[in-house]
């Protein structure tokens, strides 16, 4: 079931490489095939946790915090934050019973002990590991409810494993960061449902069966309520709903399961792992479906032939290639002004020019950066793919934060930022020479709309345009800074810098 709709309603996915014809499975993938599948991530070992946990926060901010009794001290400030989630139960789950669990790490000064304490080592490293990397916190102390248990240190490694087998950019998961309780009412032969649950039944099922399992689920976290529900997609079953939760699907042939033939969501779901781990099978089915999950999911990547095991996927090497020739393209004029998306960190930089010269605009220039880089890089992939839709693209997981590779992307942004910085310095400072000489021509007499009073001399194009809306949007706060100008020019006499640099000069940090 979809994870978004948080509904309990369990389907039994036990037995799942039952033949259920010569030529179909009741499901996608078991543990039979998943063993033959292509890039089969080994399973961690502890000190492989352990040094990836250490490099990952080495040369990070540090702080010190008491966490159940225990004097954390000097711990890097991430994984602080990370252990602090592990072990604090939620406050909006809606089902008794609840149990308050006694955690008492006075003896401890660092995370590290924390996590032996309360979980032993090899599984406290492993819950630390999947919320760091992958965003997820699967820890039983996450919870108050009774019915969740512990996991596995065993049970932990193929949960890892089924994560990463998946190219990297599907993480970390950016939403509801609690998913997969095990819990330890057996719900007869049910084995895992996307609503949290992972069952005792699964635990009953053999290593491979599980990943299986543990595969399925996550390709409904993945389709993020929308993949499933497109309407694309479902045109590639040709999907009708009969009303409830009643499909019919025109075009069973295409299904890579008898279980796929239950919805679409369902469809989706053993699509993705078809993908992945059988590709053969899912091309035979639907190269439509193939098309559609190598576009808006995977970026292109293809485990048919094994190369997927040892290259990034294409839109990764596209931003490696797109990060190098960005600085030199021509696209200034056309930085979005993020009127909307920006509009916090815009009132943010206005109030701050209201209150006092030299602004710094790093905040405001960091979030139209990155909109401008999404915007860029969205219009570039686009290009490269015929017919591809925008409003999925936006949500697939190659755009949602312009991921670059770790290694070139700090320096670029970098770079990047302060070339947005300067711009939109200069933009907004032939903005103010603009207002400035407005209220000049209007003498004594302070206008109280700046949109009306300033026709926005000296600005062309999108940029003008931009710059109208961003006005429309924080009339308020421009409508105060308008005064503020006002008040100031007549304390001075008038003598107020008209000219954009001597303005950039006063009012912009170098």
């Amino acid at each position: 079931m979809r994870l978004a709709r948080r509904v309990l309603i369990a389907v039994s996915l036990v037995g799942a490489s039952r033949t259920a014809s010569a030529d179909k499975n009741f499901l996608a993938i078991g543990g039979q095939e998943l063993a033959k599948a292509p890039c089969l991530s080994p399973p961690p070992t502890t000190p492989e946790i352990q040094n990836w946990l250490v490099r990952r926060f080495e040369g990070q901010a540090r702080a010190s915090r008491t966490v159940h009794g225990g004097q954390l001290a000097n711990q890097p400030q991430e994984l602080l934050r990370i252990f602090e989630e592990l072990v604090t139960a939620a406050t909006d789950e809606p089902d008794p019973p609840f149990t308050t669990k006694r955690l008492d790490l006075s003896h401890c000064t660092t995370v590290f002990c924390g996590l032996q304490t309360l979980y032993g080592l090899d599984a406290g490293l492993r819950l630390a590991y999947l919320r760091a990397r992958f965003g997820m916190n699967v820890s039983s102390l996450a919870s108050r409810s009774l019915v969740v248990k512990e996991w596995k240190v065993t049970e932990l490694n193929e949960l890892i494993q089924a994560l990463e087998d998946l190219p990297p950019h599907f993480f970390p998961f950016t939403e509801n960061p609690r998913y997969f309780f095990r819990r330890r009412d057996a719900r007869g032969t049910v084995a895992a449902n996307a609503g949290l649950g992972v069952f005792d039944a699964w635990a009953a099922e053999k290593p491979g069966e599980r990943r299986a399992i543990l595969s399925h689920e996550i390709a409904h976290m993945l389709s993020r309520n929308v993949f499933d529900k497109s309407e694309t997609w479902q045109q590639l079953g040709r999907w009708k709903r009969l009303g409830g939760e009643k499909w019919q699907s025109g075009a069973k042939n295409a299904s890579v399961s008898y279980y796929a033939e239950t919805n679409p969501f369902e469809d989706f779901a053993e699509s993705f792992i078809a993908y992945r781990y059988r590709p053969e099978l899912l091309r035979s089915a639907s190269p439509g479906k193939y098309a559609y999950l190598s576009t808006y999911l995977f970026g292109g990547l293809d485990y048919a032939d094994g190369s997927a095991c040892s290259r990034r996927a294409p839109f990764a090497e596209e931003a490696a290639r797109f990060a190098q020739e960005l600085p030199q393209l021509p696209f200034a004029a056309d930085i979005p002004l993020g009127e909307k998306e920006c509009a916090a960190e815009w009132s943010a930089f206005v109030a701050g020019l209201i209150r006092q010269p030299k602004i710094d605009t790093r905040r405001l220039a960091g979030c139209l950066s990155a909109g401008a880089l999404r915007s860029a890089f969205e219009a570039r992939i686009l290009a490269t793919i015929p017919g591809g839709r925008r409003d999925l693209l936006a949500v697939s997981p190659a755009f949602q934060t312009m991921r670059l590779p770790p290694a070139e992307w700090p320096a670029f942004r970098r770079t990047f930022d302060g070339f947005v910085r300067d711009w939109l310095a200069n933009s907004m400072s032939r903005y103010l020479a603009n207002q400035i000489l407005v209220l000049r021509s209007a003498g004594t007499a302070c206008p109280n709309d700046p949109y009306a009073a300033n026709d926005f001399l000296d600005l062309e194009g999108p940029t003008k345009d931009a710059m109208r809306s961003i006005v429309l949007a924080n009339r308020e706060l421009f409508s105060k800074l308008s005064m503020t100008l006002c008040e100031r020019l007549k304390e001075t006499g008038g003598d107020f810098p008209p000219k954009a640099p001597a303005v950039r000069e006063y009012f912009f940090r170098p």
